[in-house]
């Protein structure tokens, strides 16, 4: 009897986003074709909202249904363990838990350098950043080029 009320509940609550999908699919788009096109169809509006109507409640209540197992069976499921962060934790390489789970060294960098900011993120990758001096802008160009008038413009 529990059950039974649980699943009355959940489908309900699904109810809305079943109605509304199912109604723009099945009564507004169809209506909306009518309208648009009255006079190339041979039937009337009223003979066609009966059909629109009845695909409508047959698609509210199947993915009404679908929704309620699916959450119904998810919802069962147990949490996943996260082997990986606890690996990362315990002071493992990125090399050596992408081996051990059989991953990319990407998937575990972005496990890793999850929920952290930038400036921590590139300690941890291990890239420096460099002030402008050591960048070496100023030669690129030949100095003589800075002072040449002969150039256009």
């Amino acid at each position: 009897m529990l059950m039974n009320q649980i699943t009355k509940e959940r489908i309900f609550s699904s109810f809305s986003v079943t109605a509304f999908l199912g109604f723009t699919l099945f009564v507004f788009g169809p209506s909306y074709i009518y309208f648009t096109n009255a006079l190339e169809f041979s039937y009337t509006y009223s003979e066609i909202l009966k059909y629109c109507l009845f695909l409508f409640l047959a698609a509210a209540i199947f993915l009404g249904l679908i929704r309620t197992s699916l959450h119904y069976h998810l919802s069962k499921m147990a949490t996943l363990p996260n082997p990986t962060n606890a690996d990362l934790e315990r002071g493992f390489t990125v090399p050596q838990v992408a081996e051990k789970h059989n991953w990319t060294e990407p998937m575990v960098w972005s496990l890793a350098l999850e929920d952290k900011e930038d400036l921590e993120r590139f300690k941890e990758v291990g890239w420096r950043l460099r002030t402008w001096d050591q960048w070496e802008v100023n030669d690129c160009l030949p100095r003589e080029i800075h002072g040449n008038d002969s150039l256009p413009g």
